[in-house]
């Protein structure tokens, strides 16, 4: 993960999220593929990569895939027979992130990123189901975000709601 963190050519955004990820000892033996079988719901770096449309090769003894990262998510069985060795995400666009922790080095009870290409702006929160996930903004009210000792469900829906606001306004005053 250092390795995303200190690339020239990784977006800073991306980039600011692996940093996010765990501290520096961490993340200087920790990978992009365990990151992803491991589908951290709070992980920010996840929640970047959906946003920015991230597809992820696996390997396999006798076959290869390539799947977008929520096909991934939908289907973390398919890591049982294979290695993932790429992930790939465009480095053009805007992107935005921004989070609510009890403390600004805890991990988050909600993130939001989203990014902004010709293609389309795509939004992925963190902290509102078992995984990081892509999400409509105008969808944010269904959400049934899990409770814990750090805020409610309807706390947490509030949180994505006012984030989304937020990373969406920042990447649209950006054109």
């Amino acid at each position: 993960l250092q390795d995303i963190v200190d690339a020239p050519d990784v977006p800073p955004t991306l980039a600011d999220l692996a940093r996010r990820e765990a501290p520096r000892s961490i993340r200087n033996a920790a990978t992009i593929g365990g990151t992803i079988a491991l589908a951290d719901p709070e992980s920010e770096l996840l929640a970047g990569l959906l946003a920015y449309g991230a597809t992820v090769s696996i390997t396999g003894a006798t076959s290869q895939a390539r799947l977008a990262l929520d096909q991934v998510f939908d289907n973390l069985a398919a890591l049982d027979d294979g290695l993932i060795t790429d992930v790939s995400f465009p480095t053009t666009g805007h992107a935005a992130a921004d989070r609510t922790g009890r403390t600004p080095a805890d991990r988050p009870i909600v993130a939001a990123v989203a990014h902004r290409d010709p293609g389309g702006t795509r939004l992925a929160l963190t902290g509102v189901a078992s995984r990081p996930i892509l999400v409509d903004a105008d969808a944010i009210h269904d959400l049934e975000p899990p409770a814990d000792f750090r805020g409610s469900s309807d706390y947490r829906r509030q949180l994505a709601r006012i984030l989304s606001a937020r990373v969406l306004t920042s990447v649209e005053v950006a054109r």
